[in-house]
């Protein structure tokens, strides 16, 4: 594997702060040792611009294998991490703390998750291929969408998603996923 530390200018390494210029790889290939917690194991907060100006890293989160992120209307932060998916009520605060509310058993690979206009928290779990709404408030399942997907030999399955990777709703409430 190849693996290419942040570079600054004249090529110099940079520090977590910088920006990466290369390939990182996040995933050990083989018998590689494991990349250190500042490559992959982190979230980053980010100041966007409000003119001409350029967006600013405000600063980075040590967090152990982040996968997706929401924030429901009232602002709280919800973060699919190594436990499952935790409520953060104050994301400010480090180190992270919050409940898990729903363990990483119930949706094994949250790969993206977004809040519709009924409150619910749709998760996309990459093991199942299905997008599961879960009661943030809870934790509990309320539905899946689709079958269980993954490709499969045989006729067309308008249910299955095959491999399930962004989804977004759109201004009627109606949810679509690529």
């Amino acid at each position: 594997r190849m693996v290419v530390p942040p570079r600054g200018p004249g090529n110099t390494p940079m520090g977590v702060d910088g920006g990466f210029d290369g390939l990182v790889a996040f995933e050990p290939i083989g018998k590689d040792p494991p990349l250190p917690p500042d490559y992959s194991q982190r979230i980053t907060v980010a100041q966007l611009p409000t003119g001409d100006e350029d967006a600013k890293i405000l600063r980075h989160m040590a967090v152990p294998g982040p996968t997706a992120m929401a924030f429901d209307k009232d602002g709280t932060f919800f973060l699919a991490a190594g436990a499952g998916i935790m409520r953060i009520k104050d994301p400010a605060k480090e180190p992270l703390k919050g409940d898990v509310v729903v363990p990483r058993e119930a949706i094994r690979q949250p790969r993206q998750m977004l809040f519709g206009d009924d409150g619910l928290l749709y998760v996309l779990d990459g093991a199942t291929k299905q997008v599961v709404a879960v009661d943030p408030a809870t934790g509990h399942e309320v539905r899946r969408i689709g079958k269980t997907g993954g490709a499969q030999l045989g006729p067309w399955d308008p249910l299955r998603l095959v491999e399930p990777s962004a989804m977004a709703f759109d201004a009627n409430g109606k949810l679509w996923i690529v």
